[in-house]
């Protein structure tokens, strides 16, 4: 969980999307090809 509460990570089974891993999805929205970069950039847009 992130430090204002905001996000936690949690593991799933699938998203079916394991060619184009690692992916995670917010709500519904689905984001694939993730690096560490993509992942702040994409948080960032939730806050």
């Amino acid at each position: 969980t992130t430090k204002d509460n905001r996000f936690t990570l949690l593991p799933i089974p699938c998203l079916g999307t394991c060619d184009r891993a690692p992916a995670l999805m917010i709500n519904n929205d689905l984001h694939r090809d993730l690096t560490p970069e993509k992942l702040d950039e994409i948080l960032e847009k939730y806050k």
